[in-house]
């Protein structure tokens, strides 16, 4: 039996160092992605400002499932009003959440800056009028001081906007 002890020994050790680094790994698994939503009470707006461009400032209810805090850190993909691309989101978000917190935030998304294709003027419709509108895209969060998951690309907002 004493023979055997360092080979028990060396098995025992590098099952534990595969599953310490497999935890490790694993760990950005664990982290759930924040839910985002249009805010009920609040109405989207959409300015166009020529040449493609413009902003759609829209209140997103957010929620954090996780156990710990996060932060939503960014916001990345297509934007669709009256259902033509209007052009390609990329806001660095910066929301800060607490463990299973959900709150209202404002979230003024850019798009057609340095884009070529102007569809969003052909979505865009008369002032007070409502128009459709869609967020696709990918989200990043920051769990921690290292571990910086990706969620999607998903369907993060959707409704209807007033035209300004």
């Amino acid at each position: 039996m004493l023979k055997r002890l360092p080979s028990i020994l060396a098995l025992l050790a590098a099952a534990l160092l595969v599953y310490g680094c497999a935890s490790i790994d694993g760990a950005a698994g664990m982290v759930q992605a924040p839910r985002v939503r249009p805010s009920a009470g609040h109405t989207a707006e959409v300015a166009f400002a020529g040449g493609g461009q413009g902003t759609l400032h829209a209140w997103a209810r957010v929620r954090n499932p996780n156990g710990y805090a996060v932060t939503l850190s960014k916001i990345h993909g297509p934007l669709y009003i009256n259902e033509s691309k209007a052009g390609v989101v990329d806001l660095e978000a910066n929301i800060k959440m607490k463990a299973r917190e959900e709150k209202t935030v404002p979230l003024d998304l850019a798009f057609g800056k340095g884009e070529k294709d102007d569809k969003a003027a052909a979505a865009s419709g008369p002032s007070g009028s409502m128009l459709p509108y869609r967020l696709d895209g990918v989200l990043t969060v920051t769990a921690g001081d290292h571990l910086v998951p990706t969620f999607g690309p998903l369907t993060l907002l959707e409704g209807q906007a007033r035209v300004r």
